[in-house]
């Protein structure tokens, strides 16, 4: 089986970072923040609320994506260097996936339709989420594919999982520990959990360095509780519950910077938007082919021991 988590806000640090920096967003008295009120500690849960005019924009998305591909960019990214992922760990020898956090399902329709085999399951807090996701999965037709409102800590998850998948979500949780047990006990003994985070600095086109302390992450995009992780200090953490860390890799470096600088100037014209998808695709390449000193998103690939070696509980800060 396999899980994994992600974000479903379509923002992303660096997206916001480049309005930002250009005056697209209102500036705060700390000059490096957009005005924001306060942070919303139930963010995730309450974002979607309205299900019929939710319903309405994801059949348009859906409709988008069977012609288009994915249109936003970071979940375009993401979702190449994921599906190059599930190829490398060969996610076509499993029998079950369940992703955490699934949102409007964007990953779970993707592997549904690759990898029919699979028995897909989408675990999402937002209720209004969940079931518009289930409809849309009945009307595609994928009987492989369902979702469920709940959380990864329920006892029924317990050492189920072959892999976890967690993109873009432990930024979102200030007990990221707790999580990171909850997906090691989650896991059977030699799964495999592979995370992608933002990393703690952002690295502009012509060579400037973001960083934001993690108190006002929140400003910047919605729910984070922290603006990202620097390899080592995930690689830590995720030694420090017991995992047996395989391997990190920055990626969305200097290409990716400036296919964010295009889209934003034509995210509001959807045509556009449609239009300049070859030249996000030539820039997502020329990012593959890269290795860079600095990447604005860091991706994990760790393993659950087959034996336990009692590193678990170690402190990480």
């Amino acid at each position: 089986m396999l899980i994994f988590y992600r974000d479903t806000v379509e923002q992303t640090a660096g997206g916001n970072a480049f309005k930002r920096m250009n005056g697209n967003l209102p500036m705060s008295s700390n000059s490096n923040l957009p005005v924001k009120k306060n942070f919303d500690p139930d963010y995730e849960t309450n974002r979607v609320a309205d299900e019929t005019m939710f319903l309405k924009k994801m059949r348009t998305k859906r409709l988008l994506y069977r012609y288009f591909g994915e249109i936003y960019i970071g979940r375009r990214v993401q979702l190449t260097y994921f599906r190059r992922w599930l190829v490398r760990l060969n996610v076509a020898s499993m029998q079950q996936v369940m992703e955490v956090g699934s949102g409007d399902g964007v990953f779970c329709f993707a592997l549904a339709k690759a990898y029919p085999n699979l028995r897909i399951v989408g675990l999402e807090l937002n209720e209004v989420e969940v079931r518009v996701s289930e409809i849309l999965a009945d009307q595609e037709g994928l009987s492989n594919l369902c979702f469920e409102s709940g959380i990864l800590s329920s006892e029924q998850w317990k050492e189920q999982f072959d892999m976890i998948f967690s993109l873009d979500v432990l930024e979102h949780i200030k007990d990221d520990i707790a999580v990171m047990k909850e997906m090691y006990m989650a896991l059977v003994p030699g799964g495999s959990l592979l995370v992608h985070v933002p990393h703690r600095t952002y690295k502009e086109t012509d060579g400037r360095l973001i960083s934001v302390p993690d108190e006002e992450a929140w400003q910047i995009n919605p729910g984070h509780v922290r603006q990202g992780y620097a390899p080592e200090y995930l690689r830590a953490k995720l030694v420090s519950v017991g995992f047996d860390v395989k391997e990190t890799q920055m990626t969305q470096s200097r290409p990716i910077a400036h296919a964010h600088r295009l889209y934003n100037r034509v995210e509001k014209i959807l045509p556009l938007r449609i239009a300049i998808l070859p030249m996000i695709d030539y820039l997502i390449r020329q990012d593959i082919r890269q290795v860079p000193e600095h990447g604005n998103t860091v991706w994990a690939w760790a393993k659950k021991p087959l034996v336990e070696d009692g590193r678990r509980d170690m402190q990480v800060r």
